[in-house]
């Protein structure tokens, strides 16, 4: 089978265009960045004062929280060594009537 294109048929892509539209991205993205930037620290600058007003400081929140997790923890083992294991109940087997 031969090619019915010759090389004055391909495409023809009009360079100037094709640069100023690779222009444009990158001012568009490096626009986009600095958004980003200045949005991201509008918003940490707002966590931080969110916290700031916080009457216990999330250090002794999360130290608080540790201790529960710790006594339910050891409360629940002892519970298990006292007790010891309760085999699961099973559903009767299904007759074949």
């Amino acid at each position: 089978m031969t090619s019915d294109l010759t090389p004055s048929s391909r495409v023809q892509v009009n360079r100037r265009l094709l640069l100023g539209g690779a222009v444009l991205l990158g001012i568009g993205g490096a626009t986009w960045l600095a958004g980003a930037v200045v949005t991201s620290a509008a918003v940490a600058d707002a966590t931080r004062r969110w916290v700031r007003g916080w009457e216990v400081p999330p250090r002794d929140v999360a130290r608080l929280r540790w201790g529960q997790v710790r006594s339910t923890a050891a409360a629940g083992a002892q519970a298990w060594r006292q007790n010891g294991s309760v085999p699961a109940r099973r559903a009767p087997a299904a007759s074949g009537s």
